[in-house]
């Protein structure tokens, strides 16, 4: 049986400048879009996720995210990345 491909529409940035006192709820929406995501296009690797996740939300996200004090271990790929994306 062929391999069947399914193109997805990828996950629209995060808006951070919108309406302040809805950036909750908005990030909650956004997120869970995104983990409906995640799960449409099999993907299992924590550290792929947390790439995904910054490089999706946009660069706000990012930087906001590089400010903080301890965003957790960044983990590395292995040298043969290649493998990491099976």
């Amino acid at each position: 049986m062929a391999a069947v491909n399914i193109e997805i529409q990828g996950v629209a940035l995060f808006d951070c400048k919108g309406n302040s006192s809805a950036l909750g709820p908005r990030w909650k929406k956004w997120l869970q879009l995104f983990q409906y995501f995640l799960v449409a296009k099999g993907v299992v690797n924590d550290v792929q996720k947390k790439a995904l996740l910054l490089h999706t939300a946009g660069i706000e996200v990012q930087e906001l995210f590089e400010t903080l004090t301890d965003p957790g271990p960044m983990e590395e790929f292995e040298e043969d990345t290649a493998t990491d994306f099976k």
